[in-house]
Formats: C-alpha cells, sequence, structure tokens
C-alpha cells in the first residue's frame, strides 16, 4: 500500500487553531475540532510511553494512519497482514469501480459479491 510517511506530525487529544496555515505548511495534523481560541501549554507532554488512539493502545513501532476521515492505529505485529488486507481491498474497489464505468449495474455487481460469499 502506497503510504506518505512524514517525518513528523501532530495526533492531540484537544483542539487546534490556524488550520489553513498549518495545511499548507503540509504538517500533518489530526485533532478532535478547532478552536478559535489561543492554546495553552499547562502540561509539556512525554515521549517514547504507550497512548491511546480511539481506545486502542499504541505503542513505540505501531504505526498510525490518518487521513482526512480518521485516524487508525495497526500494531507492529499485524501491520504486514493488515496492510495486505487493505491493498486486496482497494483493488477490488478499484475493479468494482473499473466494471462500473463500463455499464455493469451496481445490483449485477452485488450479486456477483453475494454469490463468491462476501
Amino acid at each position: 500500500m502506497a503510504l506518505r510517511s512524514p517525518d513528523a506530525g501532530l495526533l492531540i487529544d484537544g483542539g487546534v487553531r490556524d488550520t489553513a496555515e498549518t495545511e499548507a505548511l503540509g504538517f500533518p495534523v489530526f485533532s478532535r475540532g478547532t478552536s478559535i481560541l489561543g492554546t495553552r501549554k499547562d502540561f509539556r507532554g512525554v515521549l517514547g510511553r504507550p497512548v491511546d488512539v480511539g481506545g486502542a493502545t499504541v505503542h513505540t513501532g505501531d504505526l498510525v494512519v490518518g487521513d482526512v476521515d480518521g485516524v487508525v492505529a495497526l500494531p507492529a505485529s499485524g501491520t504486514e497482514r493488515i496492510l495486505d488486507r487493505a491493498d486486496a481491498r482497494v483493488a477490488h474497489e478499484r475493479d468494482l469501480m473499473k466494471q462500473l464505468r463500463e455499464g455493469r449495474g451496481t445490483l449485477d455487481l452485488y450479486d456477483d459479491f453475494q454469490a463468491a460469499g462476501r
């Protein structure tokens, strides 16, 4: 799977501001939301400790992937298998879109999908 692998990014359990400027920098930021209020620095944070992402504990070496729809954490031990399955799903969806562009109907594709036991 083609993953963009930035050297740095920010995943924060809080709000951020200046989102347009941050996006223009190409710096990936994932937050709970945006806030017009200024930031506070009451807690400096920690490095090298497990964190919680969506109910899953993330450890050093785990893969954290995010896009405009959200963030997911993948355990290091299962990353290759998970990415292979994701690649297969993307390939399947590309094939479905190709068939739709060629004139196949969604009901026909759904029947094929059901017949394959998926």
